[in-house]
């Protein structure tokens, strides 16, 4: 095991001054941080050595104003992108915790870094950075948090692949994602999950179809 990082009252990480260390959220320390406008914030102690959290929020606002822009409804068309959905979903998901999603991101200490707290800001980055008609936003680490070092847009297939929650299936000595018995075989993503959620055997599960040809 490493040696635990020792963290003071009053170390700084940008605008935050630390006050103390509070209840730990599984693996993530998370501490009550004093930011220099004067409002407290509760941050997690990897963003904000990495450099993702800088302070409550207030400087991706100012930036915004700067800007011209803003994190609510959007001027300029933004509203209308295909991308500002993205945006809301991935902001709704990490901050949000009446979101049905909010347990597997923000409730695990997944965040957006303040760049991205900015929509414009986020699809402008976004139509820079490989994005299509159809793709999807994946994070390369999935215990990371939305940020541009960690993004990167995929095919649906693909992110069903990268799913933290992804179920790896056992079927003639070869292990893999159910998103790939999926693409293997051809059979319906949600038939194979709720087939094997009923208790059918990989084979059953995997073969049926294909020599029926129709879904259970």
């Amino acid at each position: 095991m490493g040696k635990r990082i020792q963290v003071k009252r009053g170390d700084r990480y940008g605008r935050l001054a630390v006050i103390e260390e509070v209840e730990q959220q599984g693996y993530l320390r998370r501490f009550l941080c004093q930011c220099d406008c004067g409002a407290t914030t509760i941050a997690v102690l990897k963003r904000l050595r990495q450099g993702d959290t800088k302070s409550c929020g207030c400087l991706a606002k100012e930036t915004s104003a700067r800007n011209g822009r803003n994190c609510g409804p959007l001027t300029h068309g933004h509203s209308y992108h295909p991308l500002y959905n993205t945006w809301r979903g991935m902001i709704d998901r990490c901050t949000r915790p009446s979101t049905r999603w909010y347990c597997n991101y923000g409730g695990r200490g997944i965040g957006v870094c303040d760049e991205w707290r900015d929509a414009a800001t986020f699809i402008e980055w976004a139509k820079s950075h490989g994005w299509e008609e159809g793709l999807q936003i994946d994070r390369i680490d999935n215990d990371g948090d939305y940020c541009p070092e960690n993004c990167r847009f995929v095919t649906r297939k693909a992110n069903l692949r990268n799913a933290r929650h992804n179920r790896l299936v056992t079927f003639r000595n070869v292990t893999q994602p159910l998103a790939a018995w999926v693409e293997a075989t051809g059979i319906n993503y949600i038939t194979l999950r709720n087939r094997l959620n009923r208790g059918w055997t990989p084979e059953q599960a995997l073969t049926l179809a294909l020599r029926q040809g129709k879904k259970p």
